[in-house]
């Protein structure tokens, strides 16, 4: 077992790392991710920045059909239990072609606001994925993407139950964007 920061995190084969924590930089919706994979043990050189894990992730591209989706999810139905806690998320995707098949966009959002049942607690979180592709080339695909998370939490202390204001507040803010080239040899590799 190794360390935490001793992970690579990777999307689209580029490097998502927290620089100061070692973390995953960055929040993506789970209606952006295609596929995901864990390497564990031993692994190519080619993940040089890691001693533990990478976990390489791969986004959606646009479809050629315009296709859509909604979701929300909200704790306060009325039951108290529940209520209590005042969480609520809603995430959605949309993706089609932009004037022609050759050329399509990905769209999602998430925002994620959860409560906590002890006093002032919250954790708060919003998340953007945009991607653009297009084939129009034989034998090479062109993507550009924009990828931004932004994130405000606070735990509760019992050690400063009375004097909430001095509650360490923690906030994040990553944004990314990419352009990348891939050109294959053919189609059959």
């Amino acid at each position: 077992g190794g360390r935490s920061n001793e992970v690579a995190y990777l999307v689209d084969g580029i490097y998502v790392k927290d620089p100061l924590l070692g973390n995953l930089a960055l929040e993506i919706g789970n209606d952006a991710i295609q596929e995901m994979s864990l390497l564990s043990g031993t692994f190519n050189a080619e993940y040089g920045n890691a001693l533990s894990g990478v976990v390489n992730i791969v986004t959606r591209d646009g479809d050629e059909n315009f296709t859509g989706r909604f979701e929300a999810r909200t704790s306060e139905f009325g039951i108290d239990r529940y209520s209590d806690l005042h969480e609520s998320r809603v995430n959605g995707s949309l993706s089609g072609p932009v004037f022609t098949n050759k050329l399509t966009f990905f769209v999602s959002g998430e925002v994620d606001n959860r409560g906590s049942y002890l006093p002032y607690g919250y954790d708060k979180l919003a998340s953007i994925f945009t991607k653009l592709t297009t084939d129009i080339i034989p034998h090479a695909k062109i993507s550009l993407q924009n990828r931004g998370s932004q994130g405000e939490r606070q735990n509760y202390s019992h050690a400063f139950k009375y004097i909430p204001e001095q509650y360490l507040r923690v906030r994040t803010d990553s944004w990314q964007s990419s352009l990348t080239f891939t050109q294959t040899t053919s189609n059959n590799f």
